[in-house]
């Protein structure tokens, strides 16, 4: 007799909990339906346009070797950039997966390449920067700047953790 009790008591006050968030017009659906719509509408696109500018901005960086690009200029292929890669997702998504495939092997080549000249660079015996004394030249050792930099590698890896 004391475990129906128990759950009838326990579902009570889960439901007069719910009613009390209810009345003061909070409920967890709509906080979690409100997130989910701000990340969508918000932050992904913008995260997104940030790199496509990023990206503009090095794809034009030869053209203006001795200047800043101009902003307009990269504002126009970030957004092309943008354009087109909807456009290629809006058609086929197998199309949008070999896209993606294609960008991630550029990505794998271009690390393997910088980690091929880095081995060079070390068999060849060409590293001064690399000594102890010459290695955090220039760096601020403050806690401030250690703080941030600790906050900004665990974002990252949280962020690498939810995608």
């Amino acid at each position: 007799m004391a475990e129906p009790e128990l759950k009838s008591r326990s579902s009570r006050e889960s439901v007069a909990k719910a009613a009390s968030q209810e009345k003061m017009g909070v409920s967890y659906q709509s906080k979690f339906f409100l997130k989910l719509w701000v990340e969508m509408l918000i932050i992904r696109p913008s995260s997104q346009y940030v790199v496509s500018l990023v990206f503009a901005t090095y794809l034009l960086k030869p053209l203006y070797p001795h200047c800043a690009v101009p902003d307009s200029a990269a504002k126009l292929i970030a957004c092309l950039c943008l354009t087109s890669l909807t456009f290629v997702n809006c058609i086929s998504v197998r199309a949008a997966t070999k896209v993606q495939d294609l960008f991630t092997a550029s990505k794998l080549l271009a690390l393997i390449i910088i980690i091929l000249f880095g081995f060079i660079q070390i068999f060849t015996g060409d590293v001064p920067y690399l000594m102890p004394d010459k290695a955090f030249e220039g760096s601020k050792m403050g806690v401030d700047n250690i703080v941030l930099a600790l906050y900004k590698a665990v974002s990252l890896l949280l962020e690498a953790g939810t995608t």
